[in-house]
């Protein structure tokens, strides 16, 4: 209710060899999705061509969304990590000596954009300097391809197109902007040009508390509804506050998984929040 109805193409295994195979996710029992972000994630996979960015805050499920979808679609999912000290050799690929020969090595982005039907999910891609993004600018575009200038052989052994379906999903928490605010320390304003190669920028939020409450319950089975209504309950108000500016450390769902983790090990919820989450405060004021 309150989302739109899709259809979605469902891949069969048959459709992939080995390798492909071993890249689709298995269905987490446990998880429970932002319905109004998935729907719109599966909308921006069938109907779109252009690249789709996730953003929210941290531990909302962002990654966990585009591997959910592609685990009920049975496509294959391959997620690059970026940090700060990333060159572009690790994204395309490599050449080595040996013997008086060169080889060439397909970066973990070459491989995944020649598996049809994938779901490559650039994760924290902000905090890669902007300079090595731009390396994607041609592949990020409509009818895009891969340029390998690094790669020895003439024009067309540089050129990699991406195989029928490929789909890039990025995901940070600053919509590529950058970090102003002090939280999330690394992330880098992106190249406007790259910004206007992404087609859908869908904002994922934390569960509504039903569905909190039934995740929790699913994974700690031993937990009683009262207790986790009421952790859940608490963590709404923590992320209020976060969001108004009166707390300085996001109660996220990550927090909230150790914190029940905390509890039912100790048998007692407060002394589980210290160490869950208080104790992350840089001021005891």
């Amino acid at each position: 209710k309150g989302v739109t109805d899709l259809k979605v193409h469902l891949f069969n295994l048959s459709d992939y060899d080995d390798d492909a195979k071993a890249h689709i996710p298995e269905i987490d029992p446990f998880y429970r999705p932002n319905l109004k972000a998935l729907t719109q994630l599966a909308y921006a996979v069938e109907h779109t061509d252009m690249p789709i960015l996730l953003t929210g805050p941290a531990s909302v499920g962002k990654t966990s969304l585009m591997k959910y979808f592609a685990a009920i679609t049975n496509r294959p999912f391959y997620r690059i990590n970026f940090n700060g000290s990333m060159d572009s050799s690790s994204i395309l690929g490599t050449v080595s000596a040996s013997a008086g020969s060169t080889e060439w090595h397909d970066g973990f982005l070459t491989e995944a954009i020649k598996i049809p039907n994938a779901i490559i999910g650039l994760d924290e891609w902000t905090v890669c300097p902007p300079e090595i993004i731009m390396s994607l600018q041609n592949v990020l575009e409509r009818n895009g391809r891969l340029m390998l200038t690094d790669k020895p052989g003439d024009a067309q052994d540089k050129i990699v197109h991406p195989a029928n379906g490929v789909r890039f999903i990025l995901a940070d928490n600053t919509r590529g902007h950058g970090d102003t605010s002090g939280k999330y320390v690394g992330a880098q304003p992106q190249n406007s040009a790259t910004l206007d190669r992404i087609g859908t920028f869908i904002q994922v939020d934390f569960l509504n508390r039903n569905d909190e409450v039934d995740m929790l319950m699913a994974s700690f089975p031993l937990a009683t509804k009262k207790l986790v209504d009421g952790m859940v309950q608490v963590a709404n108000l923590c992320r209020t506050s976060y969001n108004q500016g009166n707390l300085s450390v996001q109660l996220s769902s990550r927090v909230l998984y150790s914190w029940l983790n905390h509890a039912l090990n100790l048998l007692e919820y407060r002394e589980s929040l210290e160490i869950a989450y208080i104790n992350r405060f840089d001021s005891d004021a």
